[in-house]
């Protein structure tokens, strides 16, 4: 569990990252997540609550934080694509 607190409009979103099934990565394109899940929410946050799991568009990367050995980024609410409510993975 981290203890980073996003102020304002910032979702904190503990992105999803999913190793290659073979543990090859066969190309050298950089990819990017596009969803994740809210993990802290700022006070002015109104649409995604804590467990929620967001979704953003590619090549948007946000603020990229690493606390707890996990990735997160901060992402203002009005940069996310949708919200799907109550949906912890």
């Amino acid at each position: 569990m981290t203890h980073i607190k996003p102020l304002g409009l910032r979702v904190l979103v503990e992105v999803n990252v999913a190793p290659a099934q073979s543990g090859l990565i066969l190309t050298s394109e950089k990819t990017t997540p596009t969803e994740g899940i809210a993990v802290a929410v700022g006070q002015d946050v109104t649409l995604v609550r804590v467990g929620d799991i967001v979704g953003w568009g590619e090549g948007f990367t946000g603020q990229p934080i690493q606390s707890d050995a996990k990735n997160y980024i901060q992402i203002l609410e009005d940069d996310l694509e949708y919200v799907k409510e109550g949906a912890s993975a």
